[in-house]
């Protein structure tokens, strides 16, 4: 399974997220995986990829409107996400849009899950009332500083 490059504009200012389409040609669940401040990296890539791999239509979505960021330029744009009131939410709106109208996406079974930044962005959409139906904020653990485990359970055909 390869990543397609899935364009889509918020705001005026167009994003490029990357969709891994697992649903072999019946309507599947989809799934927006948000990204952490660093952007869209390999550890983003290959979560959507394995949810595809899965069987369902995962869409990374892009907050920051440019990809191959060094660490400066990702926490500039980390910032600017969050400190602007309500363009964290217009930008994910857009992108699970974007989501809800790739043709294999069940538009009533959509889910959302999000790597630090990205999981105060599923956050927002749930808090907002958006259509998802689960939502998974994924992070460190305080208390044991590794990894959360982050797996929306079930199948694709569930």
């Amino acid at each position: 399974m390869q990543l397609q490059p899935i364009r889509y504009s918020a705001g005026g200012q167009d994003f490029e997220g990357l969709l891994a389409d697992g649903s072999k040609g019946a309507k599947a669940p989809g799934v927006l995986v948000a990204h952490e401040s660093p952007g869209l990296t390999a550890h983003i890539e290959e979560r959507t990829l394995r949810l595809g791999e899965l069987g369902y239509v995962a869409f990374a979505l892009d907050l920051f409107g440019a990809h191959g960021l060094s660490l400066d330029e990702a926490r500039g744009h980390s910032a600017h996400v969050v400190n602007t009131p309500g363009l964290m939410l217009l930008r994910t709106r857009a992108a699970l849009e974007a989501l809800a109208g790739v043709n294999s996406v069940d538009p009533a079974r959509l889910a959302a899950a999000g790597f630090c930044l990205g999981g105060a962005a599923a956050l927002e959409l749930a808090r907002a009332g958006a259509p998802i139906r689960w939502r998974r904020r994924c992070g460190r653990s305080s208390r044991t500083h590794s990894s959360a485990s982050c797996v929306i359970p079930g199948s694709a055909s569930s």
